[in-house]
C-alpha cells in the first residue's frame, strides 16, 4: 500500500488492468499521427480488444500502441568476399612469391599461375538481432575466358593465347532465424532463407605477347636473340601513339659498348610504324626503322612461337652511353 497525502493507495500494475471500452484519439500523440486516423474521419479508433478480437488489452498494451511504434528491422543478407593471390613461373625459375590480385595484370604466353584464394563467409545481420545463424560452405574455382573449368585454382594453368584466368569464390547457406521487430516481437516474414548461391569473381591474370626492345651488339634476327632484349609488361596496343606530332617516346634505351643496332619486335600488325627519337634533344626523330617479316619469336618457357614483325635502326655510328627514345605508332 501507498499513501498519497496521507490517504492509502492500493498500487496496481497497469498490465493488470483490462480496457473496458474502444478508445478515440482525435489528435496527434505519441507514435500516432494524423497519417494513422480512421478512413475519412478526423480521429483514430484504438479498439480495445488484441488482434484476434478476443482478448483485451491491458492498460500497459494501450499506453504502448500509443507511444511507442515497433519497427521491422534492416536485414543484411549474407555475403561472400574473395583474397586472391598468385604466383606465376616464367623459364627456369620457381613461383615467385605470391601477389595479391587486386588489379587486372598480364602475364606472358608459356607462364604457369597458380592461384591462393581465400574464401570467406559473411552470415549477415538483423537490425535488432539475433544473430542470424547462418552458416556457409564455401568454394572455390577456376575461370577461363569466363567460364569455369575442371582446374583447381592451386593447380593453376599455363597460359595460351586468348586465355584469361580468373578465380571465382561461391556459396550456399543455411536457414537464419526469426528476427526480431524493434520491441521484440517476431518478424518471421523478414527471416533468411536457405539455399541462396552467392558469387564473386578475382580480377583478371590475362595472357599476352611480350614485344621486345633494346640495342644489340648482333644485328642477327632470332628467337632467342630477340627475347634477350628487355621484354615488355603489358602488350604493345597499351603505349601506342596516334599522334605523328607527338615525339614523346614510347621507351628509352642507352646503348651499350659494342652495341651496334637498336631492335625492335611485336607481335605482327601490332604496331604500325616506328620511329627513333632523341631523348636529349626535345625528342627531336633522328632516324626510322627497318622493318623485317618472316620472323617468329617464342613465348615464355619455350611456348609456340607464333609470328612478329622486327625492327632494326642501325645508324653509321651508334656511340655507347647514347640515349635513343622509341615511338610506337598505330598508323
Amino acid at each position: 500500500m501507498n499513501k498519497i497525502k496521507g490517504k492509502q493507495i492500493e498500487s496496481v500494475d497497469l498490465d493488470q488492468v483490462l480496457m473496458e471500452s474502444d478508445l478515440v484519439v482525435t489528435s496527434a500523440v505519441g507514435a500516432i499521427t494524423s497519417a494513422d486516423f480512421d478512413s475519412g474521419k478526423t480521429y483514430k479508433t484504438i479498439s480495445r480488444f488484441k488482434a484476434d478480437g478476443v482478448t483485451p488489452k491491458t492498460i500497459q498494451e494501450l499506453l504502448q500502441e500509443i507511444f511507442t511504434k515497433d519497427n521491422n528491422p534492416t536485414v543484411t543478407a549474407p555475403s561472400v568476399s574473395l583474397s586472391t593471390k598468385y604466383s606465376s613461373k616464367a623459364g627456369s625459375t620457381t613461383l615467385v612469391d605470391k601477389a595479391s590480385l587486386t588489379a587486372d595484370v598480364y602475364r606472358e604466353v608459356g607462364e604457369q599461375v597458380v592461384f591462393a584464394p581465400t574464401v570467406t563467409f559473411n552470415p549477415g545481420s538483423y537490425q535488432f538481432g539475433p544473430a542470424t545463424g547462418c552458416s556457409g560452405t564455401t568454394s572455390s574455382k577456376l575461370l577461363n575466358k569466363g567460364a569455369a573449368t575442371n582446374i583447381d585454382p592451386s593447380t593453376g594453368k599455363t597460359l595460351e593465347d586468348g586465355d584469361y584466368l580468373q578465380v571465382s569464390a561461391n556459396a550456399t547457406y543455411t536457414a537464419g532465424a526469426t528476427p526480431k521487430t524493434q520491441l521484440g516481437n517476431n518478424a518471421t516474414a523478414l527471416a533468411i532463407a536457405a539455399g541462396t548461391t552467392l558469387s564473386v569473381t578475382s580480377k583478371k591474370v590475362t595472357a599476352y605477347r611480350k614485344y621486345f626492345y633494346g640495342s644489340s651488339n648482333t644485328s642477327e634476327i632470332t628467337s632467342a636473340n630477340i627475347r634477350k632484349l628487355t621484354g615488355s609488361t603489358a602488350p604493345a596496343s597499351t603505349i601506342l601513339r596516334s599522334a605523328e606530332n607527338d615525339n614523346s617516346p614510347s621507351h628509352i634505351i642507352t646503348v651499350q659498348d659494342g652495341d651496334v643496332c637498336v631492335i625492335v619486335a611485336a607481335p605482327k600488325d601490332a604496331v604500325k610504324t616506328l620511329r627513333a627519337t632523341q631523348p636529349d634533344s626535345l625528342n627531336a626523330v633522328i632516324g626510322s626503322f627497318s622493318k623485317k617479316d618472316g620472323f617468329s619469336v617464342e613465348g615464355a618457357n619455350g611456348a609456340e612461337a607464333v609470328a612478329y614483325d622486327v625492327w632494326v635502326w642501325q645508324p653509321a655510328e651508334l656511340p655507347a652511353g647514347m640515349r635513343v627514345g622509341i615511338q610506337f605508332l598505330n598508323k
